[in-house]
């Protein structure tokens, strides 16, 4: 039976804070603490004996244990992602001088509101860490090393971060430049339903493709990795003709949600990458293989390079280079180290050629 966490934000932080001291004692000695930490609180020692069951469960049959590489127990990832408390609605609510108007999207690490500024008055994207006050070291970690990475870079295709700070009910949030568009896979989605892409089709698709890659190259630059490169994350914007660049292209490109990303600066790096959690982050059909397997200490700019070659793959054919969402985990990562893609002139005459 898989553990149900409670409804009490106190409750929860309590059942958290045993859970971590029994998960960090010797398992001999887990009987002892629990007696002590829990006494006469039956239902609260049976909520954590819960965890401690998954725990043996994933730690005796979990295939995933091969590929973590992690110094922390299965059971432990289990709890931690299932001992957040469900995230608050903010619409209405005002944080840190920011009056919060709708939500417009969100990532694994936090929600993504349209928010009013007090102060220039101007509209934001407000991002406020998944969890609120009860979310946890590692996710506050990352949380903030996205705020960082942003403070680096200052490019048109990549919203710039205005500030950073946390509210008096403990929200960690910061407020960014509000981008307005459609999203890739969208854009996609819309001009496919017109027929089969033209060569003129193929050529818009190939111009903005090329803006992504100048955009990723600048964050590569300064000394950023994304990580989590996909078509939701980047953002199509219809540029008014008075504003068009001088190629006289229609659309411009948005590069989102740095929440994965990594610095690749020694000190950063090591802090922020060598976290508790070495589960496999980001979004399996863009993978690299090495970041697929977890390997963490494996993955560079390349990863993301790779993961751009398979967004120029899907803008192309419509398709991904092979199928991973619908096997097991371990069919997957076969996939992407083995099986080579089909070759994009199979699916159309006009992708024939180099």
């Amino acid at each position: 039976m898989n553990p149900k966490p409670p409804h009490d934000p106190e409750r929860w932080a309590r059942i958290r804070a045993v859970l971590d001291a029994a998960f960090d004692a010797v398992p001999g000695e887990r009987g002892a603490l629990l007696d002590r930490e829990c006494r006469a609180d039956l239902t609260l020692r049976a909520e954590v004996q819960g965890f401690l069951d998954a725990d043996a469960a994933l730690e005796s049959g979990d295939p995933w244990n091969d590929i973590l590489e992690k110094p922390i127990t299965a059971g432990r990832l289990l709890a931690r992602e299932v001992l957040v408390p469900p995230h608050p609605s903010y619409t209405g609510r005002t944080l840190g001088g920011y009056r919060i108007l709708r939500k417009i999207g969100e990532g694994g690490m936090g929600i993504v509101y349209e928010a009013e500024q007090e102060s220039p008055r101007r509209r934001v994207a407000l991002k406020i860490v998944r969890g609120g006050p009860f979310a946890g070291d590692e996710r506050l970690r990352f949380f903030q090393r996205e705020a960082h990475a942003l403070g680096r870079l200052r490019h048109p295709g990549i919203a710039a971060i205005y500030e950073a700070g946390v509210g008096d009910g403990g929200d960690h949030f910061f407020a960014m430049e509000l981008v307005q568009g459609t999203p890739l896979d969208g854009y996609l989605k819309a001009r496919t339903a017109m027929g089969a892409p033209d060569r003129a089709e193929i050529r818009e698709r190939l111009s903005l493709f090329l803006d992504i890659a100048a955009v990723l190259s600048y964050a590569h630059q300064r000394g950023v990795i994304h990580r989590d490169l996909k078509p939701s994350n980047v953002m199509v914007i219809d540029e008014p003709a008075g504003e068009r660049v001088t190629t006289g292209t229609r659309f411009r490109v948005n590069l989102l949600d740095f929440g994965l990303a990594r610095l690749t600066d020694a000190d950063d790096a090591d802090q922020a990458t060598r976290s508790a959690t070495h589960a496999i982050q980001g979004t399996l059909s863009y993978m690299s293989p090495e970041q697929a397997r977890g390997a963490r200490d494996d993955i560079d700019l390349r990863s993301d390079v790779y993961a751009l070659g398979v967004l120029l793959y899907e803008m192309l054919t419509g398709r991904l280079p092979y199928e991973v969402n619908r096997v097991n985990l371990f069919d997957a990562l076969h996939a992407i180290e083995e099986t080579p893609p089909r070759p994009p002139s199979e699916v159309s005459r006009l992708l024939a050629g180099d």
